[in-house]
């Protein structure tokens, strides 16, 4: 859900300077360091405004075996 999300914000019109590589980058680098408030960030302002930060967050935390489980397929590389 988490990562859809985070695709969404890719996404969208008018999204700024951020390509979708430097996104997924970024993602990658919240998940890396299990920060939710990084991860909350790159959410588009609409989906933020639809998901308050608290929300977010527990799911986060509640997705952490998760996450875990796939650290191991998920071969990005970082800069």
């Amino acid at each position: 859900l988490v990562l859809f999300l985070v695709c969404v914000a890719a996404c969208r019109p008018g999204g700024g300077a951020r390509s979708p590589q430097a996104l997924r980058d970024a993602y990658a680098r919240a998940l890396a360091a299990d920060d939710p408030a990084a991860a909350y960030a790159l959410l588009a302002p609409e989906l933020q405004a639809a998901t308050p930060r608290e929300a977010f967050v527990a799911r986060w935390k509640a997705q952490a075996a998760e996450r875990a489980s796939i650290d191991g397929l998920v071969d990005l590389q970082l800069p």
